[in-house]
């Protein structure tokens, strides 16, 4: 009889550390998908910073090619100076970066 109930208590003890082991098993599981959305929504956010970034530096950089073809198109030898600065600019950029 002393024997049925020891193992009965043990079965008993068991049972509650195993519910208490899948409780804690789906905490740490609900925990690791709240803090894995978190991160995917940062990186998200991220992400559009940098491509609004891009597509404001893109825009400003269109904005000045345009305003360089209107000077051209009204400057005539004003357009023709603001060629030979651009082509001193590209031949003699790669020098300057180099340091020679």
């Amino acid at each position: 009889e002393s024997c049925e109930l020891s193992l009965s208590q043990m079965e008993s003890f068991h049972k509650q550390l195993l519910s208490e082991l899948q409780r804690h098993h789906e905490w740490e599981i609900q925990r690791l998908r709240q803090e894995k959305d978190q991160l995917l929504a940062e990186e998200a956010a991220a992400t559009a910073s940098v491509i609004e970034a891009i597509r404001a530096a893109h825009k400003e950089e269109l904005q000045r090619e345009v305003e360089k073809a209107r000077t051209f198109q009204h400057g005539g030898s004003t357009g023709n100076e603001m060629l030979r600065r651009q082509h001193q600019y590209v031949y003699f950029q790669p020098y300057v970066l180099r340091g020679r």
